[in-house]
């Protein structure tokens, strides 16, 4: 539900606004590739590579103190993995 006091932001009731719809489909965008040699791969990979803000978990609380907590999806991650076999 939108709240029209609040450009664009969702307020289910609760005082918390957020610049992103919390209950909306999420589409995340993952990379990952990697190339091979005699023992060694070399892993390259991304992670929600289009920066987008979803909130993948939240709590709730009837206690003023102790609010609702959201739990954000992890940001953009670039990476590099290497993996060696030893052996005969």
């Amino acid at each position: 539900m939108k709240d029209s006091s609040v450009d664009g932001c969702v307020s289910a009731g609760a005082p918390f606004f957020f610049a992103y719809d919390l209950f909306s489909p999420q589409n995340l965008v993952n990379l990952y590739t990697g190339i091979g040699f005699d023992n060694a791969t070399v892993w390259l990979y991304a992670t929600n590579v289009f920066i987008k803000l979803y909130v993948q978990n939240q709590t709730s609380s009837a206690d003023a103190a102790h609010p609702a907590a959201f739990v954000p999806v992890r940001p953009r991650t670039i990476g590099l993995s290497v993996e060696y076999e030893f052996g005969c």
